[in-house]
């Protein structure tokens, strides 16, 4: 299991947030499963400056479970999402191209 502060490569902590910032330029959305905040406060936290910074909006996906995403993660957040995959893909596109889902959900009548 890496920590925060390895990576695959090897690379120091500098490298890696370097690659972190060329990334964060690169992208439209920052996702954050607020279930491994714990774990990886750290990055996480370098993540979601790094989003502020570069004016990226952050979808926040709550845990899945009884457990609330911690307060400090909500308030960073631009959308909160449930773990299910239609959410997360409609507040994506919402947040990140301003493009209103047009899904419309069906009700199957058994008659």
């Amino acid at each position: 299991m890496l920590q925060p502060h390895e990576s695959p490569e090897g690379e120091a902590v500098a490298q890696r947030r370097t690659r972190v910032i060329d990334a964060m330029k690169r992208a439209e959305v920052l996702v954050v499963m607020s279930g491994q905040y714990e774990r990886f406060r750290s990055w996480l936290d370098f993540d979601l400056s790094a989003a502020k910074a570069h004016i990226r909006p952050v979808v926040l996906v709550e845990p899945f479970g009884p457990n609330d995403a911690p307060d400090e993660l909500k308030r960073q957040a631009d959308v909160i999402v449930g773990w299910d995959s239609r959410s997360l893909e409609d507040a994506i596109r919402v947040q990140a191209r301003q493009d209103m889902s047009k899904r419309y959900d069906v009700i199957d009548f058994d008659l």
